[in-house]
């Protein structure tokens, strides 16, 4: 299967997600024939290198963004060194809070840059055959997709089971032929989309960091 849905049109993805996502997993579902390693961002951090994965018409660029801002990085000169791009997925391991915590920063950092403005945005869900984890819908509220003013879907995957990331892929192609074809929103609208959707993210993410703190204090307590 892979890249034939991307048969349409040629598709630039951004993939992201903490280094403990999973992202070499959803990779592979892709069914990508070629990797190639990009030049590091910036230059004189080789450790700080994008990967795009290309096959048929889809090109899929992935990163680690864990130690952007340790490393010096913007998002803006981030996104300027991927060039282009259609669509941004994220991949979330939902039963590791500490994990789902890292994603929301990441992908709220990215949605709210003018370069990725309308650009559609899938959440894969994964790891929902945990009993711990954060189902899909919750994960859509935590991150205020309602608010993104953007095409957006989550989609709940389990280990092993790849019709999950079929059924995203085909909503994001559909997103983004849809999208090359309905006329932009004004500046003025789309930046007081993302002033409300900023606003709401960073309020959840305090929560949900607080709520992940009283969960390790208790452990903690527990074991002692």
């Amino acid at each position: 299967m892979g890249c034939g849905l991307f048969e349409r049109r040629r598709v630039r993805v951004l993939l992201v997600g903490p280094a403990t996502a999973g992202k070499e997993a959803i990779v592979e579902t892709f069914g990508l024939e070629e990797v190639v390693t990009a030049k590091a961002v910036p230059l004189w951090c080789p450790e700080f290198a994008l990967k795009v994965h290309v096959g048929g018409n889809v090109e899929l660029i992935t990163c680690d963004l864990d130690n952007l801002d340790c490393l010096g990085v913007t998002v803006s000169q981030f996104l300027s060194i991927c060039g282009p791009v259609d669509a941004v997925v994220s991949v979330i391991d939902c039963a590791n809070p500490a994990c789902i915590a890292d994603s929301h920063l990441q992908l709220t950092s990215l949605l709210c840059s003018a370069e990725l403005s309308g650009a559609p945005c899938l959440v894969f869900a994964d790891r929902q055959n945990m009993p711990q984890a954060m189902p899909a819908w919750q994960i859509a509220e935590e991150f205020c997709c309602h608010m993104s003013g953007r095409p957006w879907s989550v989609q709940g995957l389990s280990d092993k089971q790849p019709k999950g990331v079929f059924l995203g892929v085909e909503w994001l192609v559909d997103s983004c032929s849809r999208r090359r074809d309905a006329p932009a929103p004004t500046c003025r609208s789309a930046r007081r989309r993302w002033k409300q959707l900023e606003q709401r993210s960073l309020g959840a993410l305090k929560q949900l960091v607080m709520g992940v703190d009283r969960a390790a204090s208790s452990c903690i307590q527990s074991c002692s």
